[in-house]
């Protein structure tokens, strides 16, 4: 786990910080090592939020290795008891979830004023291919390292080599920008998939950010209090985090005596920090529109 301090869209030195902790779950199951203190970054130039602890390759392998399977849950509902086994199983492959999904995807391209229609698809890093809206006419490719079956209509690619080599009208990278260590250098790997003159790139991150998020002061008290956190037994550990998340999902808050966790998403996008690192890595921002649950953007491949 390497550390960072520029802001990986924009390259901006962050300005502000937080202190967190390491997620007890990310400790134990990725990191192999106990929880203890970090740091959430804030870029006050693009709006960025990041974690300057950054997952290395071997630790990326490790989380995304055996994703959502038994291993996975076990460590996971270890230290977070309220993930459950059917949340775990029906992330992403329920239903209304799917089709709520396609649907706000169709939505965004409609508003786009841009190309509406694909010959060829590709949605990089995209399960089974389910969020590949079938209203979307054209050859329907995935790229996925595990062997989840497809749905109907979509092939997988399972081996980089494998990619056509004149690129594909349409790439989606959905749900992936929020987990990469080094989110520009992912962008700039799509290039080579956008081959095409009229290709685009659909970019869609979750937006977690609460409009007034107030933090515990970054006061010496504070971290004294991480790190006695940090050094309780694995119960209590996992009630003073259950006590956290409960204000922070419900009120946007860390509360008194909480703390803010470093988990799998460690970068946190809102509209003008995801077009900034689109155009820092040559790409024409078409349209990025924010929502209450997602930040998309449409981009035309560099020149």
């Amino acid at each position: 786990m390497s550390l960072l301090e520029d802001c990986p869209a924009c390259g901006a030195p962050a300005t502000r910080s937080h202190p967190v902790l390491t997620a007890p779950f990310i400790a134990a199951y990725v990191l192999e090592r106990p929880v203890e203190p970090c740091r959430l970054m804030i870029c006050d130039d693009c709006g960025l939020w990041f974690f300057d602890r950054r997952y290395s390759d071997a630790e990326m392998a490790k989380l995304y290795g055996n994703y959502r399977g038994d291993g996975y849950f076990e460590a996971r509902h270890r230290f977070e008891p309220w993930y459950t086994r059917a949340f775990n199983d029906h992330l992403g492959r329920h239903p209304r979830e799917i089709a709520a999904r396609n649907a706000a995807t169709l939505a965004f391209l409609d508003k786009s004023a841009d190309r509406k229609t694909f010959t060829t698809i590709l949605d990089y890093g995209g399960d089974s291919g389910q969020f590949i809206p079938p209203e979307l006419v054209g050859e329907k490719f995935v790229y996925e390292l595990s062997d989840a079956p497809c749905v109907p209509g979509v092939i997988r690619i399972a081996d980089k080599n494998d990619f056509a080599a004149e690129g594909y009208d349409l790439v989606m990278l959905c749900h992936v920008l929020e987990h990469a260590p080094d989110p520009g250098s992912m962008l700039r790997e799509m290039h080579s998939h956008l081959a095409r003159p009229e290709a685009r790139l659909y970019v869609e991150v979750p937006y977690e950010r609460g409009c007034n998020m107030k933090f515990a002061p970054p006061k010496d008290y504070y971290r004294a209090w991480l790190k006695f956190v940090a050094d309780m037994p694995v119960p209590l550990i996992t009630l003073v985090d259950f006590y956290s998340s409960g204000f922070r999902d419900r009120f946007s808050v860390i509360p008194p005596l909480g703390f803010f966790k470093m988990h799998e998403h460690i970068n946190f996008f809102d509209a003008v920090s995801l077009k900034r690192i689109l155009e820092a890595t040559g790409y024409h921002v078409v349209h990025c529109a924010t929502d209450r649950r997602c930040v998309r953007a449409l981009a035309r491949r560099p020149a």
